[in-house]
């Protein structure tokens, strides 16, 4: 897979240091980079100290360490394309890549390191910043205990900036607070449109300080292993300060916040997403799930789309413009959204759970599964640990910051749209009912609005049917018992979805019936024939 990065900001002095492996070269060897021309060129030997450049391009497999220093200014050092594909495959405890004060620039071509048990932009004395752009790609292929620090003091600062066609790799992005906590010093990684930040997990070192920010101006941020995450929490890692999302215009269209690529794996965001301007958005991408932390209140207004994969709220983004869900993409959680709509596929809760929404239009296609493992929902437990699954629709909107009245449902289910019910029980008889499902506020009788769609339903029994679900396998209800039918209609009921607030509305009651035996239903239709033609014969 290939990775990129890419940059924005002012380049400042700059002091780098790489730590590789040189063929051919004695161990602990150093190359300087003064900047004595001025021109930031990596191949002019007037910038290094004894006119001997650093290798490039290719593989150097004997410790070595490239420093390039120049702080009295504002000259880079720049890698570019020319430069190919130059690995330092170092063996040494220490960092790889070290940006002490200035600015490393990557405009093309990779510059990989491998081997090293740290990378770092920015000291304690001076400030550090990466840019990699333009189709450059910084790469670091060492082990998974590999991180990228991002390190500052009390007036200093370290930022990463990915831009337009950039790609950073690395396991994992920490910001470091050294040196005492004030307010002038920061880490800073911004991600643009068309830059890619490739990693396991992004966050600050606990007790660091309170500044360091994560900024998406439409960049993607992709899982590189089976767990990424954003925010860490406990024993010595922690949350950012701030992860902002901002609106951006690429090739005339106005794009912006953050695509999440979960590349198969899963991402966690245990830092809210906050409003940067009123086109910042969420887009997830790639299979795998995307999981917004419970107890997050995220302020970004732009769309939520989910284009694959499975998106999970579990804490608030009701100021969203709305969640649109691609065929083949779901939403579930325990937390609040705006308006849902799209062809993909709503499942409450973790397993089960209430999630709230103001409202849905399902006129696309809108899919629903809900989970009964009881009679009736224990509201008063929790929105995750309701025993049955629950869609509740308050009616209310919040999004952009507006709170308005809508319908919660925008138009009559139909057969485009299918409705999984999953009995969670070891057994089901005729007579037994349950509630859960569509709960809507306000509402007493809302059957006409959801009748109409396609219902399945499915029985645990003993456990070995194949139908699965959230990782539970089921029978049909025919499978389990052909005997047996289900009636849809919505009753009145009362909820205190939050301790002390009672909540009156409607939801949906699933009623298990028997099916008539064929005799019995001749019968029955005979008995309706006879009192029509007496009818018939009286009117005569």
């Amino acid at each position: 897979m290939r990775f990129r990065v890419r940059t924005i900001g002012s380049l400042l002095a700059l002091s780098v240091m790489v730590l590789g492996l040189h063929g051919g070269t004695a161990l602990g060897d150093v190359y300087t980079w003064t900047g004595a021309t001025g021109d930031g060129v990596w191949g002019t030997t007037g910038n290094w100290a004894g006119g001997v450049a650093a290798p490039v391009d290719g593989t150097y497999t004997d410790a070595a360490t490239l420093a390039v220093s120049y702080t009295s200014g504002s000259r880079a050092l720049t890698y570019s394309a020319d430069q190919g594909h130059t690995t330092y495959a170092n063996t040494t405890a220490g960092a790889g890549l070290l940006v002490k004060a200035g600015a490393f620039n990557i405009t093309g071509g990779t510059f990989e390191v491998a081997g090293s048990t740290y990378d770092q932009l920015g000291t304690t004395t001076g400030n550090g910043t990466m840019t990699v752009s333009g189709g450059g790609t910084y790469l670091n292929t060492s082990t998974a205990a590999n991180v990228l620090v991002m390190q500052y003091s009390g007036n200093t600062k370290a930022a990463l900036n990915v831009n337009d066609g950039g790609l950073v790799a690395v396991n994992t992005l920490r910001m470091n607070m050294q040196g005492g906590a004030t307010s002038t010093g920061s880490a800073t990684a911004t991600i643009r449109s068309g830059g890619t930040l490739s990693t396991n997990a992004v966050y600050e070192k606990s007790g660091s300080g309170i500044t360091s920010q994560l900024y998406f101006y439409g960049g993607t941020f992709q899982a590189r292993n089976a767990n990424a995450y954003i925010g860490m929490a406990g024993g010595a890692v922690g949350l950012l300060d701030s992860v902002k999302l901002y609106g951006s215009s690429a090739g005339g269209t106005t794009t912006g916040g953050v695509i999440f690529d979960s590349n198969g794996y899963n991402i966690t965001v245990l830092n809210a997403l906050a409003y940067g301007t009123a086109a910042g958005c969420v887009t997830k991408v790639g299979e795998g799930t995307l999981t917004l932390g419970a107890g997050l209140t995220n302020t970004y207004w732009g769309a939520t789309t989910v284009n694959a994969g499975k998106l999970v709220v579990n804490g608030s983004i009701d100021r969203s413009s709305g969640v649109i869900l691609a065929a083949g993409a779901t939403l579930g959680g325990t937390g609040s959204v705006t308006t849902i709509s799209g062809a993909g596929s709503v499942g409450p809760g973790n397993s089960p759970g209430i999630l709230t929404a103001s409202n849905i239009d399902p006129s696309a296609g809108t899919d629903f599964s809900f989970e009964l493992t009881a009679a009736a929902p224990t509201y008063s437990s929790g929105t995750a640990n309701s025993s049955n699954d629950v869609l509740r629709l308050t009616g209310v909107t919040h999004s952009q910051n507006v709170t308005a009245n809508v319908s919660p449902i925008t138009s009559a289910l139909t057969s485009d749209n299918v409705v999984d019910v999953y009995f969670g029980l070891s057994s089901l008889a005729a007579g037994d009912s349950f509630l859960g499902g569509f709960y809507e506020d306000g509402a007493t009788d809302f059957t006409s609005m959801i009748s109409g769609a396609s219902y399945n339903f499915f029985v645990l029994g003993d456990g070995a049917g194949t139908h699965a679900y959230n990782g539970v396998n089921y029978y049909t209800l025919a499978e389990y018992n052909a005997g047996l039918s289900v009636d849809v209609a919505t009753v009145a009921s009362s909820a205190e979805f939050v301790a002390g607030t009672t909540v009156n509305g409607g939801v949906t009651q699933f009623t298990v019936a028997a099916v008539p035996e064929p005799a019995t239903a001749v019968m029955l239709l005979g008995g309706l024939l006879g009192l029509v033609a007496y009818a018939w014969r009286k009117r005569k």
